[in-house]
Parts: C-alpha cells; sequence; structure tokens
C-alpha cells in the first residue's frame, strides 16, 4: 500500500527541556562555541561566552539566527528540526490494515499531497507520503484508484481551504469514509502533530517533501491555539495531510476491529 523508503538511522540525541540549552550539552558543545565565536567577533571584549550561553533558554531557531548568524527555515516554527530528527526511523509499517490518509493542496491547487499514517502498538505513529499529484486534473484520474489499492479506514481533508475546489469530486468517489477537518479542528490537528513530534511519538524515513515543508511552516495564531499558515514562499499542504492522517490514526482504537471514533461522531 504505502511505499516506505529507507533512511539513515538517525544519531540525533534527546532534545532537553529547553531545545536552545541542548545545543551546549554533551558532544554539541565544541561545535556550538565556535559558531558563537565565529558569529560573534567582539567575544571577550564587549561581550562573554557566558552571558550568550545565558540567553539559550528560548525558541531555538531565534537564538539561531541571532546569536549564531544560522540560517534557518523558518522563525516561528511549528515543529522543532532536531524533535524531527529525531523522529528518523527506517522501520516499515507493520500493520497496514489501520492506515489513515490525509489530502491537502496549496492555493493554487498545482500541488495536492496524500500522507499516509498508522498508528502502532507502541503507541508511535508511522507517516508517508503516499501520493502528490501535480494538477486537478491528475488528482481526479488517479486518486480513486489510489483509495482502491490502499484500501484507508478513513481520509481526512479540509474543506474550507483550497481542496474545498474539488468538494464534489469527493461526492463522486465511491469510497465515503471521509473526515472533514474545519475550524477549531485545523488547530487541534496541527497541534497535535506538534506535540507528537516533540515528544518522539512519530517515525519517518526522512520524505524530503514533508520534511522541507514541517520545517518551513510557519504558525498563524488562531484564538489561543494555532494552525499552520498558508502565507510564504513554501507551501504547507503535506503538513496539513501530516496532521490529518496522525489525527485520524491515533483516533482508531487498537482493541476495535473497523469501528472507530471520528471527528463527525465527536461533533453529533
Amino acid at each position: 500500500m504505502i511505499t516506505l523508503r529507507a533512511s539513515p538511522a538517525s544519531t540525533a540525541s534527546t532534545e532537553a527541556d529547553h531545545p536552545t540549552k541542548s545545543l551546549f550539552s554533551g558532544s554539541r558543545t565544541e561545535n556550538a562555541t565556535a559558531l558563537l565565536r565565529q558569529a560573534n567577533p567582539s567575544l571577550g571584549r564587549t561581550v562573554t561566552l557566558r552571558s550568550l550561553k545565558a540567553l539559550a533558554g528560548g525558541p531555538v531557531n531565534a537564538f539561531k539566527t541571532e546569536n549564531m548568524c544560522m540560517s534557518i527555515p523558518s522563525l516561528n516554527s511549528c515543529v522543532s528540526p532536531e524533535a524531527w530528527q529525531n523522529c528518523l526511523d527506517p522501520n516499515p509499517i507493520k500493520d497496514r490494515s489501520r492506515v489513515c490518509l490525509g489530502i491537502d493542496a496549496n492555493d493554487d491547487l498545482s500541488h495536492i499531497t496524500v500522507v499516509g499514517a498508522v498508528t502502532g502498538s507502541d503507541g508511535r505513529t508511522r507517516v508517508e507520503t503516499v501520493a502528490v499529484y501535480q494538477s486537478t486534473r491528475e488528482f481526479r484520474s488517479e486518486f480513486g484508484d489510489l483509495l482502491s489499492r490502499v484500501r484507508p479506514r478513513f481520509v481526512g481533508w479540509g474543506p474550507t481551504g483550497p481542496m474545498s475546489a474539488l468538494r464534489s469530486d469527493f461526492g463522486k468517489l465511491k469510497f465515503k469514509r471521509f473526515n472533514e477537518f474545519k475550524g477549531d479542528q485545523l488547530c487541534s490537528a496541527a497541534m497535535e502533530l506538534a506535540d507528537q513530534v516533540a515528544a518522539g511519538r512519530i517515525s519517518h524515513s526522512g520524505d524530503e517533501l514533508l520534511t522541507t515543508q514541517l520545517l518551513s511552516a510557519a504558525r498563524l495564531n488562531v484564538g489561543d491555539g494555532w494552525r499552520f499558515g498558508r502565507k510564504g514562499d513554501i507551501d504547507c499542504d503535506s503538513s496539513y495531510a501530516l496532521s490529518f492522517a496522525v489525527r485520524l490514526a491515533r483516533s482508531i482504537p487498537e482493541s476495535q476491529g473497523l469501528r472507530v471514533v471520528t471527528l463527525d461522531d465527536e461533533a453529533a
């Protein structure tokens, strides 16, 4: 169903409670200190190494940009690059009968991504890009066949975003187990994904599309929460699709058969 691509095992160490402080822990200390000296020519005269390290308690991306002159994908990032790296795991999906899919598109519908997710007995959710369509014509031609091959338990999508242009096409499909994400559900799915990554409960094979978009996505604050912001140079359709798939995969009770508690059930 889902073709997994092997990737080298991660060698990154587990982050500390404050990600920035982890830059100065263990084997990272020497490299981080060298970067600080290079980025701060006045170190030892107008500024001390101790004072710079004292700042290492806030957002890691802001510290890298302001104090280490490092280029990072997004200052207001949704997911820590270190936490995502720590989730790298080439092991394949074991129970494909529990696959859930998420699908989303970029603003001009020139890039539509389908992501698969399966939550295992250990509580970790395996994720992978399943398909990418370069046009709505390609999507209409091939998505139905994909559903027949993969036979997902559920498919999540956002009817208030770019995919709303394809709402009537979903109605023509034989597959009917679609779950709509809108309003607060967009925020909760994005925040749940970020939490699962931070907790090391996601596993992935280093997929370039997922990695690039997720680490480049900026937070769009909505009330007391946030979701992925669509404004920027890099699309975030795979990030939305990923969050939908993870939410659905984690909603399937392991002890039950085909019955799951869906978002529609919760709203009923």
